[in-house]
């Protein structure tokens, strides 16, 4: 009879150790993959910042080459910044233009090629 109270108390307590350490890999596993979804996001938002970055310098280089403007100078800048707004803001105005026009589109299939 005491051998069979020991097995019993020996094979709860394994149950517990097993159970403990499925619970610490589960908290393990679930913080590596939090840890991969940051930094994920992190590399996202770094990768958008770089291109948002590369295309304020292409387009300020833009205007700067083709109005000529000066810099070292407040009017000089005051004035490129004039007309870098005017021109963001036409090219706003012909994306919305262009998206307008593409979403009027009749996009339904064309029977007459289906038979």
């Amino acid at each position: 009879m005491f051998l069979g109270k020991v097995f019993i108390e020996y094979y709860s307590s394994l149950c517990m150790a097993y159970g403990l350490l499925i619970g610490i890999a589960v908290v393990v596993v679930l913080v590596y993959v939090a840890i991969k979804v940051i930094s994920a996001k992190q590399q996202a938002a770094v990768k958008l910042f770089i291109v948002l970055f590369l295309l304020l310098a292409g387009t300020m280089a833009y205007v700067y080459i083709k109005y000529d403007v000066n810099f070292t100078t407040f009017e000089g800048f005051v004035q490129a910044m004039k007309i870098y707004f005017s021109w963001l803001g036409n090219a706003y105005h012909n994306l919305v233009k262009v998206t307008g026009y593409a979403i009027n589109q009749n996009w339904t299939t064309n029977s007459s090629i289906l038979g």
